[in-house]
C-alpha cells in the first residue's frame, strides 16, 4: 500500500514538473507573441501615418487639378471671346467697308 501511495506521489510530482515546464514554455511563447503584437501595432501606426500623409497629398493634387481645369476653362473663354471680337470686327467691316476701324 505504501508503495502504491509512493507511486501516486511520484506521478503527482512528475505531473507538477511537466505542468511547470509547459507553463514556462507557454509563458515564453506568450512573451514572444506579445513582442510580435507590439511590432505589428507599431507597423500599423506607421502605415496609418503614411495613409494620412498620402490622403493629404492626394487632396492637394486634386485641388491643383481643379485649379488647372478652371484656368483652362478661362483660357478657352478668353480665346472664344477674342474670336468673337475678331469675327464681329470682320463682319462690321464687311457691312461698312468705307468706315475706318479704331485701334
Amino acid at each position: 500500500m505504501q508503495n502504491r501511495q509512493h507511486d501516486y506521489a511520484d506521478r503527482a510530482i512528475e505531473m507538477v514538473a511537466e505542468t511547470e515546464e509547459k507553463a514556462k514554455a507557454t509563458a515564453e511563447q506568450v512573451h514572444q507573441q506579445t513582442g510580435q503584437i507590439q511590432k505589428i501595432d507599431k507597423n500599423l501606426a506607421e502605415i496609418d501615418n503614411e495613409l494620412d500623409r498620402a490622403t493629404k497629398i492626394m487632396r492637394r493634387m486634386g485641388r491643383r487639378v481643379l485649379t488647372d481645369k478652371y484656368i483652362m476653362c478661362l483660357m478657352v473663354l478668353v480665346f472664344a471671346a477674342i474670336i468673337v471680337v475678331i469675327a464681329l470686327a470682320i463682319e462690321r467691316k464687311k457691312l461698312n467697308p468705307n468706315q475706318k476701324t479704331k485701334v
